[in-house]
């Protein structure tokens, strides 16, 4: 490979300073992965620019959000990043009332751009980098040696078949929730229409949706899924916090790298730490388009800035920005061996950067994709057993006062707010517009709390049939609030539930909700917890859902416990509760 041509101005740059340093742009060639990129946090805005350009985007582009807002201010340009879930990115490109509130999109896939943008809004589309999904599997205990995975690259049904005989486990990311797990998914019923014998068709059909041939096979895959979850990132720190005890998730390449390195900085020797793994039969990649979202509201200024910023994301040097913070950028051939051993580290990962990789093609017709995120949701998944465990305490009656991002102030109470995100949650026709909806195959549990829990309020539904949902919401939605708060208490009660009613075929979690400060004591939901993972082998994680007065560091010591998560509701309960169940 041979070197990587540098532009004239970063010439410059190296004989004044003799080391990489910031050029005029305002764009540091120092940075790599290994330095921690200042967290940017949604809605922040820096203080500097004339022009501001609000841009909704996926978490996957985090990592490169303060080099970005660096050199927005460096030219005179305000970047303010406001974080959004794939499904949540279509969402705001299909609603006239929320797109106008934002000047670009910036989702992970051009799927979701396309998901959306129904009224044909989003102009100057360019992909900005690549990053390709691979399997990052253990390497501690030998299972890997032992099935022959010598080399980097897998078949799907290598995997599939070792977990099938009980040698492996693995976790993968929803396919309705998270962009790395709906790009897997695609690339996964590529190849199960391709062994079908449609071969002829470039990609997937509605046809090919309703073959059975096609429908056994992913059933197949996602049958042996261990762990699920809404986020790629958070399956990484799961990843790294189990291991060596799940095998191996599906993570975009650069999570993999970051949890290599993070085991390896805990003291994991080097012949022990993960391996990365790609599945050349079913490739799946992001391709992070950045689009102008072109409504009336966008100022010329802010087109000008806008076009501005994407030309810097694709010259040599923004794209030199994004390959040292690990994407794949469309010069990387003409990186020397010494910059990419820098920032992939191919000897300790398995990153292989020569590997020629296929991207499964992706149906360009938005209702394709729709209809199998819906089959994957109500008929393909692992079935799901899930406990939400709710706060009936007195305290939920109070008002409170929220707000949302656009500065919007409401008075409602807790106990509102609850009401409405279970019936948004419940009501198989509102769940499915979020891809939350049921599936027969599912069982839910409603265990309200108080100081106390009483059983007779405890409600239980199974399988997906609408009518019963909606029956069994008005009972909960009249049971009473009022009395202290031991949410412990009540998740005791979950672990139980879960104990007596879930099946090897489901995959259990907990969603705990509360407003206050808890009585009880963690100690014992500790010791229920470790008895089920001891009996069972798996760890319930229990996500939990702040409100009011919640007190944070109780909430966060059993997501520490349970492999779980922590999730703010007190702006937006519904959207929390989504996201706690979009992990299940």
């Amino acid at each position: 490979m041979g070197k990587k041509p540098i532009r004239t101005v970063t010439i410059l740059c190296l004989i004044i300073s003799g080391a990489l340093a910031s050029c005029a742009s305002g764009f540091d060639l120092s940075t790599s992965l290994q330095d921690e990129p200042r967290k940017v946090s949604s809605g922040e805005e820096p203080n500097c620019g004339k022009t501001r350009l609000d841009i909704v985007s996926g978490s996957e582009n985090k990592i490169y959000a303060a080099d970005i807002q660096d050199w927005g201010c460096n030219n005179g340009i305000q970047i303010v990043f406001w974080w959004k879930g794939s499904v949540d990115i279509a969402r705001i490109l299909g609603n006239s009332n929320q797109y106008v509130n934002y000047n670009a999109a910036m989702a992970a896939n051009s799927l979701w751009h396309r998901l959306g943008d129904e009224d044909n809004i989003l102009r100057h589309e360019e992909s900005i980098y690549t990053s390709p999904i691979v399997f990052v599997a253990e390497h501690q205990t030998g299972i890997t040696d032992s099935l022959g995975w010598d080399d980097n690259t897998l078949t799907l049904d290598e995997i599939v078949s070792a977990a099938e005989e009980g040698k492996i486990t693995f976790g993968i990311t929803s396919a309705t929730q998270s962009n790395s797990g709906n790009n897997m998914y695609m690339a996964i019923l590529d190849l199960a229409r391709k062994q079908a014998g449609y071969t002829n068709e470039p990609t997937l059909t509605a046809e090919m949706l309703q073959d059975p041939a096609v429908t056994s096979y992913i059933k197949r895959v996602l049958n042996q899924v261990e762990r699920s979850s809404a986020s790629t990132g958070f399956l990484g720190e799961v990843f790294q916090k189990q291991y060596p005890n799940l095998t191996g998730v599906f993570v975009y390449e650069t999570v993999a790298i970051e949890a290599i390195r993070n085991l390896e900085m805990e003291g994991i020797r080097d012949e022990d730490l993960p391996r990365i793994y790609y599945v050349m039969d079913a490739i799946a990649e992001a391709n992070a388009p950045l689009a102008m979202i072109g409504h009336d509201g966008v100022s010329e200024k802010q087109e000008e800035a806008f076009l501005e910023l994407q030309t810097w994301l694709l010259s040599d040097e923004g794209q030199q920005m994004l390959f040292n913070r690990g994407a794949r950028v469309s010069n990387l051939n003409t990186y020397s061996q010494e910059e990419i051993d820098r920032v992939f580290s191919p000897d300790t990962t398995g990153v292989d950067i020569g590997l020629v990789l296929m991207a499964a093609p992706i149906p360009r017709e938005p209702e394709i994709i729709r209809s199998a995120m819906n089959f994957y949701q109500s008929e393909w998944r692992r079935a799901s057993c899930t406990a939400i465990v709710t706060d009936h305490s007195g305290s939920m009656n109070d008002e409170v006062v929220i707000s949302d991002e656009t500065g919007k102030i409401e008075y409602t109470t807790g106990a509102a707010q609850l009401t409405q995100a279970l019936s948004r949650l419940l009501d198989q026709q509102e769940a499915s517009e979020y891809y939350l909806q049921a599936s027969s195959g599912d069982y839910l549990v409603v265990i309200p709390f108080t100081n106390i829990v009483d059983p007779y309020e405890i409600v239980e539904i199974e399988g997906n049939d609408p009518a019963t949902y909606k029956e069994k919401l008005a009972i909960i939605n009249n049971i009473p609030f009022g009395g202290g708060t031991d949410m412990y208490e009540g998740a005791q009660y979950a672990l139980e539930y879960i104990s007596d009613n879930c099946t090897q075929e489901q995959l259990p979690a907990i969603i705990l909700m509360t407003d206050g400060k808890s009585g009880g004591r963690l100690r014992r939901l500790e010791r229920d917890w470790k008895n089920y993972q001891e009996e069972t082998g798996y760890s319930v994680p229990i996500y939990n859902i702040t409100f009011g007065n919640a007190d944070e560091s109780q909430l966060d010591e059993i997501a520490e416990l349970t492999l779980g998560d922590v999730f703010d509701g007190s702006k937006d309960l519904w959207n929390a509760f989504a996201k706690a169940k979009g992990n299940n």
